[in-house]
């Protein structure tokens, strides 16, 4: 990453886990020298977590189960159509279990038991199981090769976050214990434990 300068406006930083794009202007200040003011606008297209997809992985431990669990804490069934709305306006691709299907308008309008299919990156697939509890999912471990993978995921957890407005944690699969990962929209912080 290059240094913010006047030979490289529009440098991309990484400020408090949200990216960031900032412009860099120089401007002559009254004593003759150089001033360099950096604006600061979210960047919606590039997100980067701050989190390394390797460290996150090992997070896990040795013998990781290979499909972890997320949750949004605080949910309950009201939520779901909420989801199903950042869904269909993420850009992402969206189908039911078949991988074929199309979102329904409403989570009352899929079958017991049915699955939804979310592509938040290329070979990334997270898992939601609409019903009558919290908002829950799952990942799979083995298809975070890469840090786009880690963005992906983080920016799915940043967003539904902002929109229920509870944490949004990732657990060992079938855990109760702390989280490995939490997206905080009170404080906007992702951190990995």
């Amino acid at each position: 990453m290059g240094a913010i300068s006047a030979e490289n406006p529009g440098s991309r930083i990484a400020m408090a886990g949200i990216t960031t794009i900032a412009t860099a202007a120089l401007q002559r200040s009254s004593a003759g020298r150089n001033d360099t003011r950096i604006t600061a606008l979210r960047h919606h297209g590039d997100v980067t977590s701050g989190i390394d997809y390797a460290r996150f992985r090992e997070a896990f431990g040795e013998s990781p189960g290979i499909l972890p669990d997320g949750e949004v804490l605080g949910t309950s069934e009201a939520d779901w159509d909420s989801v199903f709305a950042l869904l269909r306006a993420g850009g992402w691709r969206v189908t039911r279990h078949d991988h074929v299907s199309p979102l329904p308008r409403t989570w009352h309008e899929m079958p017991e038991g049915e699955s939804i299919a979310v592509w938040p990156a290329e070979g990334v697939q997270v898992n939601f199981f609409p019903g009558p509890d919290m908002v829950y999912f799952d990942i799979d471990l083995r298809e975070f090769v890469d840090q786009a993978a880690m963005d992906a995921l983080a920016d799915l957890m940043k967003r539904l976050g902002d929109e229920l407005g509870g944490d949004v944690v990732i657990l060992e699969e079938g855990a109760s214990g702390p989280p490995i990962l939490r997206y905080s929209p009170a404080s906007r912080a992702l951190t990995l434990d």
